[in-house]
């Protein structure tokens, strides 16, 4: 007759081996169980601070062009922050500056699911002569998040020379700009958070022609 292993000494009142190993494989079953849970559970989270950093863009978007005849911020090419010339930098110290907080590079400029600044422009909105109406404004694209191998996938490998980009637009890139950009991981879950002229931020798993259009032009 076939005797288990104790574990511990003898007369210790330890659980055997076959018990240990019982209890290590449900661990691991609860494990495998809520992992995709937590993790998907961080994503959202992520994701909706995203969406929260660019509809506070889109106020500073908005506050801009009711000071400059409601023209949005003119594009002038690679900025980094501190210059104060990138269109970034303009409408994010407008909000800071109503918050009353520091005017270092603040965290609206970053998204979080990539962890530096994370966002480009429709060129198209941003060197427009004329405000768009409100229905064009529900669906022409302002600001969106780009994915976390963006800089390598362009050809720019050192990252952290663009760790501070703050004029980022997507000028003669296509019908969709940066969005979904071939060989770029978009950054929630295959998606990516879009602020539109109307001041409205919402996710999207793929381009829609429905919802959205970088401009009349396309």
């Amino acid at each position: 007759m076939m005797v288990c292993e104790k574990v511990g000494t003898a007369g210790s009142g330890g659980v055997t081996l076959v018990e240990l190993l019982v209890v290590i494989a449900i661990i691991a079953i609860l494990m495998a169980i809520l992992l995709p849970a937590l993790t998907m559970a961080r994503d959202r989270a992520r994701r909706a601070k995203c969406q929260s950093n660019l509809r506070q863009l889109g106020l500073g978007m908005e506050m801009y062009q009711n000071q400059y005849e409601h023209l949005p911020p003119w594009l002038g090419g690679d900025r980094t922050w501190g210059d104060r010339h990138g269109w970034l930098e303009k409408i994010a110290r407008l909000v800071y500056r109503a918050e009353k907080r520091d005017l270092g590079p603040p965290g609206i400029c970053v998204c979080p699911a990539i962890g530096r600044f994370g966002f480009s422009c429709n060129q198209h909105h941003f060197s427009s002569p004329t405000e768009p109406n409100y229905r064009e404004a529900k669906t022409i694209i302002a600001i969106y998040d780009i994915g976390p191998n963006f800089w390598r996938t362009l050809g720019r490998p050192s990252e952290e020379a663009y760790k501070y980009e703050t004029d980022l637009s997507d000028e003669y890139r296509g019908k969709m700009g940066f969005l979904w950009w071939p060989g770029v991981i978009p950054p929630h879950r295959r998606g990516h958070n879009i602020l539109f002229s109307d001041g409205h931020v919402k996710w999207f798993r793929r381009w829609d022609d429905r919802e959205m259009t970088r401009g009349p032009d396309y």
